[in-house]
């Protein structure tokens, strides 16, 4: 039954991991979303995939006033907003959260990564615990203490 478990969880694991790379390798992106501002339609802690565009026309011509998208605020920080006006002219759009006191940002076309495709909720959770280091210390750290035991329990058990 034990084996039967844990061979169900790596299959459930490697069809993530390939279904993650695949959509990586077809330029969709994902994102985990920090705060509330999108909320009630892409909670706090969702994980987004936004698709990424070759060039300017063909973002423009892949979006609407009302489109969800993920830009880049600065050097590490990622925004997820709804487009309120397109100015296509000069590269300029308007997008905003949808919590009515969400403020209006205007960014130009160089910080929008894409446009988002889905969303899963409370995974960007997940996503961002894994991305610190203090989860890879303590990942190492199990795995090494588990090994340890694993040859204790060996040892004594020849005696």
């Amino acid at each position: 039954m034990k084996k039967i478990i844990l061979n169900t969880i790596s299959i459930i694991l490697s069809i993530l991991l390939i279904t993650h790379i695949s959509l990586l390798c077809f330029g969709v992106r994902f994102f985990s979303v920090k705060t509330g501002s999108m909320e009630p339609e892409i909670h706090q802690g969702s994980l987004v995939y936004v698709k990424t565009y070759k060039s300017p026309d063909a973002f423009y011509s892949d979006i609407e006033v009302g489109t969800d998208i993920t830009y880049k605020l600065n050097d590490k920080d990622y925004v997820t907003h709804r487009i309120v006006t397109i100015n296509e002219k000069d590269n300029i759009l308007q997008t905003s959260g949808i919590i009515s006191n969400a403020a209006i940002e205007d960014i130009s076309y160089d910080q929008v990564v894409g446009k988002v495709i889905f969303t899963i909720p409370v995974v960007g959770y997940v996503v961002r615990i894994c991305q610190t280091w203090y989860f890879w210390t303590m990942f190492v750290l199990v795995i090494v203490i588990v090994y340890i035991s694993k040859l204790l329990i060996k040892e004594l058990k020849k005696k």
